[in-house]
């Protein structure tokens, strides 16, 4: 009898656990990537300069103003975000930081940039959460943040998504050593 019991209890216990450990996930790692995007396009054609509508005008008045003066009349109206995509239960999320008005860490290839988290929906994008001053690491390329940047292991940013928590992580990489930058965001 005592035995019966004790059995009915497990079936019971594994009746309710089993289900929740088939509903976890594995975590989802993606790496921020340089990105350069036209000051000057359609911001239907790139969902970065919608996501940086409000500060695209200053950039472009800064780099207009850079081609005026001597020698420099080939800047081009560019901007270098760091960026990456990830998709959860049939939304899409943006984590966007741009190289504007970062501020320095006192370590080179490591940066506090101001970044966005958004979701993009129908074209359009819902902004989650500001972080504005969030750690970026890349090495610099020859010609700034560009392929060569992306192609390196050993300066990254990381996002890690955890679809059963529906958060996004964030995790650095210096000098080929990975930290947790402590840092979480709901995919609210």
């Amino acid at each position: 009898m005592r035995l019966s019991k004790t059995l009915f209890i497990l079936a019971i216990a594994l009746l309710v656990v089993r289900p929740a450990l088939a509903e976890q996930q594995p975590t989802i790692e993606h790496r921020l990537l340089a990105e350069t995007i036209s000051l000057t396009a359609n911001p239907a054609t790139n969902p970065q300069l919608q996501i940086w509508r409000d500060q695209i005008p200053e950039l472009l008045k800064f780099q207009k103003h850079l081609q005026t003066q001597p020698s420099m009349h080939n800047v081009p109206l560019v901007a270098e975000v760091f960026t990456v995509t990830v998709e959860s239960q049939g939304h899409t999320y943006i984590v966007s930081a741009i190289n504007n008005n970062c501020s320095n860490t006192g370590l080179p290839n490591s940066r506090f940039c101001p970044a966005r988290l958004v979701e993009l929906r129908n074209g359009d994008t819902r902004l989650i959460s500001e972080l504005p001053n969030f750690l970026v690491t890349s090495l610099r390329g020859i010609k700034g943040y560009d392929a060569a940047s992306n192609t390196q292991k050993q300066y990254q940013t990381i996002v890690s998504l955890n679809p059963t928590t529906r958060t996004l992580s964030f995790f650095d990489v210096y000098d080929g050593v990975r930290s947790d930058m402590n840092l979480t965001v709901p995919l609210n």
